[in-house]
């Protein structure tokens, strides 16, 4: 019962931190309280959305020359600008444009692919709802529904993408996400899913096409393949690393409290790697302790001394 109760308290607290400090700073990533509550291109498209997400990032760089990098985003066209490697290996396929190509601007009810055409049963893709030279996408999404009697897949929000020029010499980039209904429930392994894994990876993808996006406007090649491939490590060994401190905390019961601090200190490591993104440096640095730590987690406790009886 002691474990038990520990437990409880520690995910208590966790989810306290994620739902008052995480997760509102993720879901507003670099914007201001004015853009966050600013109408924007595709609202209403979805204007009864039971979430809203809007990050924004400054590009110095005049609206002109950010859009060919925005209207060429695309599976099959110049890429995500995201971490390439994980994209493809789940499958996507994903191209690696370092240039700007020349593509015409999409054209509405156009498909928007993100994962290729000939997989997945070609259900893969959102659709171009709205395309505004120059300044804005609007794009139909689909979750993880079933195809309706036409065969596609019935809309589930709207992801837009907008440039607000500021002045002659900077663009402001906000990606606006409306997601579900206000109101309609959602089974439970649904909404874990969604809350605890979708939607912080879906930030994390988001954030590198946004900083990407801003190197490349900006005239500055982005890192290194090998550093994001190693920056994606560095989140699956800290991961892992945490569930195995998981099962510690059972298969040791006597001193669980061993595996139970390696367990948090994984937990706040991966929050640190995934949301702060410190220099990869410190990240190897991070997770070679955090690996010591594991160890002493496993290791046998010392067994108490006896007390002495005059």
């Amino acid at each position: 019962m002691r474990l038990v109760a520990i437990l409880g308290a520690a995910l208590a607290a966790l989810a306290v931190q994620y739902f008052v400090l995480i997760r509102p700073w993720y879901q507003h990533w670099g914007a201001t309280a004015d853009e966050a509550q600013q109408e924007l291109p595709g609202d209403g498209l979805w204007p009864n959305a039971a979430t809203i997400e809007t990050r924004a990032v400054t590009i110095a760089a005049p609206a002109q020359r950010v859009w060919p990098w925005i209207a060429q985003i695309g599976q099959d066209r110049g890429g995500f600008y995201s971490y390439r490697w994980l994209e493809n290996l789940i499958g996507c396929e994903m191209p690696d444009a370092d240039h700007v190509l020349g593509l015409p601007d999409p054209q509405p009810s156009e498909k928007f692919w993100m994962y290729p055409k000939s997989k997945a049963g070609g259900m893969g893709y959102a659709t171009y709802a709205a395309v505004e030279h120059g300044r804005s996408i609007v794009l139909l999404t689909h979750g993880f529904d079933r195809p309706g009697p036409t065969g596609d897949i019935p809309p589930a929000g709207t992801w837009s993408l907008i440039l607000e020029p500021r002045g002659n010499r900077a663009t402001r980039l906000l990606v606006r996400g409306r997601a579900g209904i206000e109101g309609q429930g959602q089974g439970l392994g649904k909404w874990l899913f969604t809350t605890f894994f979708f939607d912080p990876v879906h930030f994390a993808m988001e954030r590198k096409m946004m900083l990407t996006l801003k190197d490349r406007a900006e005239g500055r090649r982005p890192a290194p393949a090998w550093v994001d491939t190693a920056e994606v490590v560095l989140w699956m060994l800290t991961f892992a690393f945490g569930i195995s401190a998981l099962v510690a905390v059972f298969f040791k019961r006597a001193s669980f409290w061993r595996p139970l601090a390696a367990g948090t200190t994984a937990l706040f490591v991966l929050t640190l790697l995934f949301f702060a993104r410190p220099p990869l440096f410190i990240a190897v640095v991070l997770v070679i302790l955090l690996r010591w730590t594991l160890a002493w987690a496993w290791k046998e406790a010392p067994p108490a001394r006896a007390t002495a009886v005059h």
